[in-house]
């Protein structure tokens, strides 16, 4: 090739910028793990970030309307990840399942001036409220004996409790507290003393639609970034520096 021709083609290489290697997650309007905003944030969004900066990606959010969207939209590998997902056989189906930190337990809500809840029995006879796609805890997933109303989200599911329309949600202790504090309703609500203790982890869901190749040596490194508390440590510094969430 000759000399001016071999540096042409190096300028117009050089020219252009290398388009960054993208990653696309879902994500809804779920706080404090994620606020659906201009700039998404929230803890899912640093733990989502870390992960994208780990395997040298630019990370892309699409906004869902729900986690059940959000869910779908892994299953066609219109996303290439979902964080938050628990662990079990329907969702291994769609997904590769990498674990980043330990899930927290379970809370039950219930409006002040209710009796409270003190054994899984008292369930029984309630309106209780429950999120599409949620996996809480067993037997309370599979006991069809209950009645269960689905709503969009926990922020919907205490006006609706508020309301009278349900009588119980499930949720964590994080998310209680940042939606109680939105709404601004901590004087009408109440935890009940039975609460759901949950040996699980929390994971990073990988679409098998997904165009993304997650390798064996990029599964030993996401693997070694969670013993090393990596994803945790970037959680934990997005709640101190935004304790007017929790």
């Amino acid at each position: 090739m000759p000399l001016k021709l071999s540096l042409l083609v190096l300028i117009l290489i050089t020219s252009f910028p290398v388009l960054a290697k993208k990653m696309t997650a879902c994500i809804d309007h779920y706080p404090p793990l994620q606020f659906a905003a201009k700039k998404p944030y929230g803890e899912s969004i640093s733990a989502l970030k870390t992960l994208a900066n780990l395997l040298e990606y630019k990370i892309k959010f699409v906004k869902g309307p729900n986690f059940a969207r959000c869910l779908k939209l892994l299953e066609l590998g219109k996303v290439d990840v979902l964080a938050g997902l628990v662990n079990s056989e329907k969702r291994r189906k769609i997904a590769l399942l990498l674990p980043y930190k330990k899930d927290t337990q379970y809370v039950f809500v219930i409006r002040k001036q209710s009796l409270d809840i003190q054994e899984y029995d008292d369930f029984i006879d309630l309106n209780i409220g429950v999120t599409k796609n949620t996996l809480y805890f067993k037997p309370f997933d599979s006991d069809k004996n209950l009645k269960k109303i689905e709503i969009k989200d926990i922020k919907t599911g205490l006006k609706l409790l508020l309301k009278k329309r349900v009588d119980l949600l499930i949720t964590s202790q994080e998310i209680f507290n940042s939606s109680v504090k939105e709404l601004g309703i901590a004087e009408k609500v109440k935890l009940t003393s039975y609460t759901q203790k949950v040996n699980r982890s929390l994971n990073f869901g990988f679409s098998k639609r997904s165009t993304i190749h997650i390798s064996k040596s990029k599964i030993a490194k996401i693997n070694q970034a969670t013993e090393q508390g990596l994803f945790v440590k970037a959680i934990n510094e997005f709640i101190a520096k935004h304790p007017q969430y929790y």
